[in-house]
């Protein structure tokens, strides 16, 4: 079996029997795949070195690759040589004789600096109008300036996920107790409270431009095409604001 054919028979038998995540099944379909381009196409399954790691290593390390990027790729393929060592394709995966020295990732700050924090928020609500507008159209952009604020303020406030907040729904507002309720792992739910006046003001300004909106989504934060803003999307608008605050680090939600 050749490599290509592995990979292939790998990823439609590993996949096909399971309920991975669809960003764990294109994780692994991409790492598999450029494994396979540097080990080569055709090369033989049983005939894939330790050496041939080691190689691959060396030419990423080489490379800017994070050193958690390399440790992903080389957990993905342990696991698919494992696969076929259960099924008796190979009698024995080269990762087992395989001693790699990744050495260690500098760890960044995890949080925005009290300075930082303070200069995204106020680049937020800069130029921002206290008025509700009256618009139909995602697209307006004084409605996505409000919509900014919104998200700014939410994270902040309720230190809540961005996975969980691009999945809260118009009914997930609870405006007389001014809480979130929020649907998180395992079918646990849970109320994120807004503390203060100004992050209040500011989800309920979004809420009433929210309700105006020509929309057929019921999701709570929308991009301008009218549909669930994304993760992809939130994190795009804290770079933006980020920039725009002259902040010099990368900002993204899972720091706030």
């Amino acid at each position: 079996m050749t490599n290509t054919e592995a990979v292939d028979r790998f990823l439609a038998g590993y996949f096909g029997t399971s309920k991975r995540s669809l960003k764990t099944q294109a994780a692994y379909t991409f790492d598999l795949k450029q494994f396979r381009d540097f080990a080569g196409r055709d090369t033989l399954l049983l005939s894939i070195s330790p050496e041939v790691l080691e190689a691959w290593a060396r030419h990423m390390q080489s490379r800017p690759y994070a050193i958690a990027s390399v440790r992903r790729k080389f957990a993905a393929v342990k696991v698919f040589f494992s696969y076929w060592v259960r099924r008796g394709e190979i009698s024995s995966s080269p990762m087992w004789r395989l001693r790699l020295s990744l050495g260690k990732e500098q760890a960044l700050p995890r949080s925005l600096s009290p300075s930082d924090t303070q200069l995204l928020i106020e680049q937020a609500w800069r130029g921002n109008r206290t008025s509700v507008l009256v618009h139909e159209k995602p697209s307006n952009s004084q409605l996505l300036k409000t919509r900014n604020i919104a998200i700014v303020e939410t994270l902040f406030a309720t230190g809540i996920r961005v996975g969980e907040m691009v999945k809260l729904r118009v009914c997930d507002w609870r405006n007389d107790d001014s809480c979130f309720l929020i649907r998180g792992k395992g079918g646990k739910e849970r109320l994120a409270f807004l503390p203060d006046d100004r992050s209040l003001r500011a989800v309920k300004t979004y809420m009433e431009c929210r309700e105006r909106l020509s929309t057929s989504t019921s999701a709570l934060f929308v991009n301008a095409s009218g549909k669930a803003i994304s993760e992809q999307g939130v994190a795009l608008t804290l770079a933006r604001i980020a920039e725009g605050a002259q902040i010099t680090r990368r900002v993204t939600p899972h720091m706030i």
